[in-house]
């Protein structure tokens, strides 16, 4: 199997790996390398305002460069916008190798192979 060895942004919306070059619509905050997989943050800054896709912004690239998931809707509001989910402004990989995607006071597992949200801590 094939490892993603380097990764490289070249610019605020594109990533190089595995030999291509993925052009993302917003520009990425963080990635990381989880298996064969490259996890993207993108910034929630760059939504428009009420865009629902803002709590949707962790995504999974494969070494061909194709998106494999975009993180589902965590359900997550904030009162002063109860329609539109909050953004993940943070990934990172436990102490166990877990994935997780930050948002405001929560913590969220995410499935690295699917995309699908697992658990809940409190955040920071």
């Amino acid at each position: 199997m094939k490892r993603v060895m380097d990764v490289k942004q070249s610019s605020q919306n594109v990533l190089e790996f595995g030999g291509r070059s993925v052009q993302l619509d917003k520009p990425v905050v963080q990635y990381l390398i989880v298996d064969d997989k490259v996890i993207v943050l993108l910034n929630s800054d760059e939504y428009d305002k009420g865009d629902m896709l803002v709590g949707r912004n962790v995504l999974a690239y494969d070494l061909e460069g194709n998106q494999l998931w975009r993180v589902p809707d965590h359900g997550l509001r904030r009162p002063a916008n109860p329609k539109v989910p909050d953004a993940y402004f943070g990934i990172y990989l436990d102490e166990k190798g877990k994935l997780w995607g930050e948002t405001p006071g929560v913590d969220i597992e995410i499935d690295p192979k699917t995309g699908k949200l697992l658990k809940r801590k409190r955040g920071y």
